[in-house]
């Protein structure tokens, strides 16, 4: 849970109200960084903060959340490359799509690599409310995080 990240000292104690608030609230959080600073984690112990009486559908490109394990209406949709003929892929903006079909309360999507994660999909309707993405990768959405976030952590 999110004290024991506190624990931990992944984030400051004083932000667990907030992060809390957020996920009732069924704001959109991106949750952006290098690779092995917790990404992943971070987006599974926000998910599991869901009320279990809402549908969770999970995109990824490679499953790493696993919250189907855990939560008791989670969806679990996985991409796939092209064969060695070239066909059936499956990505992430094709899941998303499919996704919104589900009559989810909450997408997840796990990684974005690119804009064209998206595609588009997000702006038309559906509520993606956590997502995990090296912060390099996303344009804009971790340029400057110690400017967006200043009030979360003042030791900057």
């Amino acid at each position: 849970m999110l004290t024991d990240l506190a624990d931990a000292g992944f984030l400051r104690t004083a932000a667990i109200p907030f992060l809390e608030a957020m996920v009732r609230g069924r704001l959109n959080v991106l949750v952006a960084g290098g690779t092995g600073t917790g990404k992943t984690t971070f987006a599974r112990v926000l998910c599991r903060l869901v009320p279990s009486s809402e549908r969770l559908v999970t995109i990824e490109d490679q499953a790493e959340l696993h919250l189907w394990r855990e939560l008791p209406d989670c969806v679990s949709l996985e991409g796939r490359p092209a064969n060695i003929e070239g066909r059936g892929a499956i990505g992430i903006t094709g899941l998303v799509h499919e996704a919104l079909r589900m009559s989810p309360d909450r997408n997840v999507i796990g990684e974005v690599r690119g804009a064209a994660g998206l595609g588009g999909r997000v702006r038309d309707g559906g509520r993606v409310p956590v997502g995990a993405d090296e912060g390099h990768r996303a344009p804009g959405a971790a340029a400057r995080p110690r400017r967006r976030f200043r009030p979360l952590d003042s030791r900057s």
